[in-house]
């Protein structure tokens, strides 16, 4: 059998995963379709403009949409400074929805995210690859999500007020028929009673449909599987488990964020 090579393995991996949401972006606005025969295409076309930057690549998926306004949600700008700098500055009348979620229920959904990611990923992909041989996930998840939430608090403070806002998603999935005529105002756009109907319908969203399985890794298989609007309880139990492998001072830091968060 013949052996692949870590570095094709890992390419193969990345555009599995990561380029597929912006592969059927693509896919969908060019072709009106994300069958793989389209989405290969649209790969096809990405690698055929590679010396496109990010914001490129964005602009142009704007002109296509043109007069409707993009909507950019990709969890790894958060990830690093440099990266959540560069999307503000190059997009200066931009707004920001900062979308929270309780650390434990948030530390439940990545574990299972990563493990169902790195099940057939070679241990040399990452470093969250070790933390889940070493057992340290949960505490390297619940590290990531003070560090994503503090970068984010700290890009949007410069900003005018009117520019950002915070919500819980707790709040917004228990009551989306009052948060989301609030999201649509902030961001001036039309919040009529049957838009709202429209949106609250996930399972006919076209990018909602198609993706089922634990096997894949390009999005949440489990939405896919049944992509209803559910609501997010909030956990019964505190902030952290024992179990996670947290200090004391690591266990302070996320309790004061997440008391700024209203947690």
């Amino acid at each position: 059998m013949r052996q692949v090579e870590p570095a094709a393995r890992n390419a193969a991996l990345f555009r599995g995963s990561r380029l597929s949401g912006l592969a059927r972006a693509i896919a969908q606005l060019h072709e009106g379709s994300q069958e793989e025969d389209a989405v290969s295409r649209s790969l096809e076309w990405l690698f055929d403009h590679r010396p496109w930057s990010s914001a490129d690549v964005l602009d142009y998926l704007r002109r296509l949409i043109s007069p409707q306004i993009a909507i950019e949600k990709t969890p790894e700008i958060c990830y690093s400074d440099q990266a959540l700098a560069s999307c503000v500055s190059a997009y200066p009348d931009s707004r920001f929805l900062h979308l929270t979620r309780h650390p434990v229920t948030w530390r439940r959904s990545m574990d299972e995210a990563s493990e169902v990611w790195l099940r057939d990923a070679p241990p040399e992909i990452s470093f969250r690859s070790a933390c889940r041989n070493a057992g340290l996930l949960p505490a390297y998840n619940m590290t990531n999500w003070h560090s994503c939430h503090l970068r984010i608090i700290r890009a949007l403070e410069p900003l005018p007020r009117d520019r950002w806002m915070r919500v819980r998603a707790e709040d917004l999935l228990s009551a989306p028929r009052t948060w989301l005529p609030r999201i649509l105002s902030w961001l001036r756009l039309e919040s009529s009673d049957l838009l709202i109907a429209h949106m609250m319908h996930t399972e006919n969203w076209p990018f909602a449909r198609g993706r089922s399985g634990p096997r894949r890794k390009d999005g949440d298989w489990k939405f896919f599987a049944d992509p209803a609007l559910r609501p997010v309880a909030l956990p019964d139990s505190g902030l952290v488990d024992p179990e996670w492998h947290i200090t004391s001072a690591g266990y302070e830091r996320i309790a004061a964020l997440a008391g700024y968060l209203g947690y």
